[in-house]
C-alpha cells in the first residue's frame, strides 16, 4: 500500500515518529474500522436472509397444511354433531306385521347378527335407534382419528397459538364423543355420583365450547392466509 502524500510531506518537514505513528493509526485505523463494519453488515444481512428464508419455508408448509387439517377437523365436528343431534323419521316398527317387518329389515344395512336380535326384540324401535347411534358414533370416531392423525404428523409446522386451538378443540370433541357413547351404552343413565345426563353434558360442551372455538380458529387461519384483510379491518 502506498503511503499517503501527507506522510512524505510531514517527513520532509521534520515530523516526529510519534506523530507519524498517530497519523498512520488514524489513516489505516479508520479504513479497518470501516472494513469491519462493512463485514458485520454483510454478515447481518446474510443471517437475516437465512432466517427469512427459513420463515418463508415454514409459512409455505403451514399454508399447505391449513386446508387439509381444517377439512379433517370440519368433518370430525360435523359427524360428531350428527351423532349428537339426529332427527330420524322411521316407521312404527313395533306395530308392523312380521311380514312387513321382515321386508323392511332386509332393506337395512344391519349385520346378520343385528337382524336376528331385532327379530327377537320386544322393543324394535328403541333397539334400531341404538344401532343407528352406534353407527353414527363409529363414523364420528373414524373422522376424529383421521383428523388427530394428520394433526399429530403436522403440528410442528403450526404456530403455537394455532396449534393450541387445534389441541383444545380435539380434546373437547373426544370429550363429547365419550359422553355420547356412555349415554348410548347405558339405559338408566346413573353413575356413582347420582343421576347423570351424559347426552345433555355432551351437547352442552359442543355448543358452549366447541362451536365458539371453531369460530376463533377459523378467524386465526383466515388472518394467516389473508393478512391484507387484517390490515383493512384495523
Amino acid at each position: 500500500m502506498e503511503l499517503p502524500d501527507w506522510i512524505g510531506q510531514f517527513l520532509l518537514a521534520g515530523g516526529g515518529g510519534a506523530a507519524i505513528a498517530f497519523g498512520l493509526f488514524r489513516f489505516w485505523g479508520q479504513n479497518w474500522i470501516k472494513l469491519q463494519l462493512d463485514k458485520d453488515l454483510e454478515t447481518a444481512k446474510s443471517e437475516i436472509s437465512i432466517h427469512a428464508a427459513k420463515r418463508l419455508r415454514l409459512q409455505d408448509k403451514e399454508y399447505e397444511v391449513f386446508p387439509e387439517i381444517w377439512a379433517r377437523l370440519s368433518d370430525s365436528r360435523a359427524s360428531l354433531e350428527s351423532a349428537l343431534v339426529q332427527f330420524r323419521a322411521m316407521p312404527d316398527l313395533d306395530r308392523m306385521s312380521d311380514d312387513d317387518f321382515e321386508k323392511w329389515l332386509e332393506g337395512t344395512d344391519l349385520t346378520d347378527e343385528e337382524k336376528q336380535i331385532m327379530n327377537s326384540s320386544t322393543d324394535r324401535l328403541s333397539l334400531y335407534n341404538k344401532y343407528l347411534d352406534y353407527k353414527a358414533l363409529r363414523k364420528a370416531q373414524e373422522n376424529y382419528l383421521e383428523f388427530q392423525t394428520y394433526f399429530e404428523k403436522n403440528r410442528i409446522f403450526l404456530r403455537p397459538e394455532i396449534r393450541m386451538k387445534f389441541d383444545k378443540i380435539g380434546g373437547l370433541l373426544k370429550e363429547c364423543w365419550t359422553a355420547k357413547k356412555v349415554d348410548v351404552d347405558q339405559t338408566d343413565q346413573t353413575n356413582w355420583g347420582g343421576q347423570v345426563d351424559y347426552l345433555t353434558k355432551a351437547f352442552k360442551v359442543y355448543t358452549d365450547e366447541v362451536k365458539p372455538l371453531m369460530g376463533e380458529l377459523e378467524e386465526m387461519i383466515q388472518g394467516s392466509l389473508f393478512p391484507e384483510n387484517e390490515g383493512a379491518k384495523r
